[in-house]
């Protein structure tokens, strides 16, 4: 009897902790879809790692980011916050970091069970070539880039810190080729 009293308690928590985490994830996206509406972000955006910059440190970890014609667009969910500006506030963007590949593999060596079925099937040659295991290779891109946009507004010179930035890098590479440093 008490047996199946906890039996049912322990399943009902389980039940409760289930609705509880979906309750909260579905709270969670209508707080991100609400904020992205009161800052007016268009659907087409793509989020970045914000590591920081000089006057953004009360921004979140991840920003928005699109290109619209000539003009740089980011957006923070946290503070609420949205920063417009055109390439030629653009005075220098320059990356840091590399990217590196690195190639792990597995398998090779000698399998006992596939020389025996090899050499009964078809010989010596059925045994060497059975005997052999398969070699996987993996190849695994690490991204460590940072990239560092210095800008004027109003006069300031402010600056953003950005995390894998490809898609940025690129745009800024096409808007403003004369302000890119090489390190």
């Amino acid at each position: 009897m008490w047996f199946a009293i906890i039996v049912l308690a322990i399943f009902f928590l389980i039940i409760g902790f289930f609705v509880y985490m979906i309750k909260s994830s579905i709270s969670k996206s209508s707080k991100k879809r609400k904020a992205k509406k009161q800052l007016d972000m268009p659907k087409s955006t793509l989020p970045l790692s914000h590591m920081g910059g000089d006057s953004f440190q009360n921004w979140g970890d991840t920003i928005y980011y699109r290109r619209e014609n000539n003009y740089l667009n980011f957006w923070d969910l946290k503070s609420q916050d949205r920063l417009t500006f055109t390439a030629d506030k653009i005075t220098s963007f320059y990356l840091i970091g590399d990217i590196s590949h690195n190639m792990a593999i597995k398998g090779g060596g000698a399998s006992i069970g596939g020389a025996v079925v090899g050499g009964a099937l078809f010989g010596v040659p059925g045994a060497l070539i059975g005997g052999r295991k398969k070699v996987k290779s993996r190849t695994q891109t690490i991204n460590a880039q940072t990239l560092i946009i210095k800008f004027s507004d109003s006069g300031q010179e402010k600056g953003l810190k950005i995390f894998q930035p490809a898609c940025i890098y690129e745009d800024l590479c096409y808007l403003c080729p004369d302000k890119k440093i090489a390190i």
